[in-house]
């Protein structure tokens, strides 16, 4: 098992959010839109975007918005992102006792977190795709979730998952083996995903609509 650092420090505040904790809440609190809507039943997964704030902040907020009103007792998130900067051939789950952001420290279930790996060959806990060895600007997917989820659920802690690979057998028994450790009382799972961000306007809609319609049918396959 590889080690791991206790704490993960924050690699885009300044950046993606704003780096001074005054700022950083107004901001993610002017975004946190109030739910429109009562959802019916209870929201256990989210699709919330990571990018900049200004670019998708608003669509983030109205996510979590929704999430805490549907779910106002959730304690504990699974948060799967990508990795954008660094090449690993597997699922990396960070067991080191909290992420950090310019609003604090939010905990790290560390023994789920090796649990998870255990279920799974594909799973390791591991510093990939978390903390950045060397020079660089770091992994923002799971970072940029995190205010959102301070503002919304104070006491929650979270299971961060960055997936070196994202092809069908490593989705599928990452989301196995979250279906067997989780307690669907408590938990929820944060999807972190942009889709594209680089189509023109007209474009980007036509594959959205696509995507939209295809998650809807909730065949995974």
């Amino acid at each position: 098992m590889t080690s791991v650092s206790q704490i993960r420090e924050p690699a885009v505040a300044g950046f993606f959010y704003p780096s001074a904790p005054a700022e950083l809440a107004t901001t993610v609190d002017t975004l946190l839109a109030p739910a429109h809507d009562t959802p019916a039943g209870v929201t256990r997964v989210l699709l919330a975007p990571h990018a900049g704030y200004p670019y998708s902040g608003a669509v983030a907020g109205a996510g979590f918005s929704r999430l805490r009103a549907s779910h106002p007792r959730a304690t504990r998130a699974f948060i799967i992102g990508p990795s954008h900067v660094e090449a690993f051939a597997y699922t990396s789950v960070f067991g080191g006792s909290a992420y950090r952001t310019p609003l604090g420290d939010v905990p790290v279930d560390a023994d789920i977190a090796r649990t998870l790996a255990r279920e799974s060959a594909s799973i390791r806990v591991a510093e990939a795709g978390h903390v950045l060895p060397g020079r660089g600007r770091g992994e923002h997917a799971i970072e940029v979730e995190l205010p959102f989820l301070q503002r919304t659920f104070p006491a929650m802690h979270i299971v961060p998952i960055v997936m070196g690979v994202q092809s069908w057998p490593a989705c599928e028994e990452l989301g196995q083996a979250i279906e067997r450790v989780a307690d669907w009382t408590t938990d929820v799972i944060i999807a972190s995903s942009d889709l594209s961000h680089f189509y023109d306007d007209r474009r980007a809609r036509e594959l959205d609509s696509v995507f939209c319609e295809t998650f809807l049918t909730l065949d995974a396959s």
